[in-house]
């Protein structure tokens, strides 16, 4: 289960770099890949625990912030194109 955890981690990473250039894109990939760590862990400990400390709720931000970004930009386009 580590193995797994490790992924879902590292995919939260990568989205994380890859929301510089498509915010879209690394905004899911990053809240997914976090969505699925905290879950991962809230089950390989029997439904009893979650992720402790301040760093990994953290990651969410840059996400959140990624896909706001995306869908205000795409409501922007929208607007204009009117």
């Amino acid at each position: 289960m580590e193995w797994l955890m490790t992924a879902l981690f590292l995919i939260s990473i990568i989205g994380l770099f890859l929301g510089w250039r498509w915010e879209s894109l690394g905004g899911v990939l990053s809240v997914t890949g976090m969505c699925g760590f905290y879950l991962t862990h809230y089950w390989t400990s029997n439904f009893t625990r979650w992720p402790g400390g301040w760093v990994f709720p953290c990651f969410f931000i840059p996400g959140i912030l990624y896909v706001l970004c995306a869908v205000l930009e795409r409501r922007r386009h929208w607007i204009e194109s009117r």
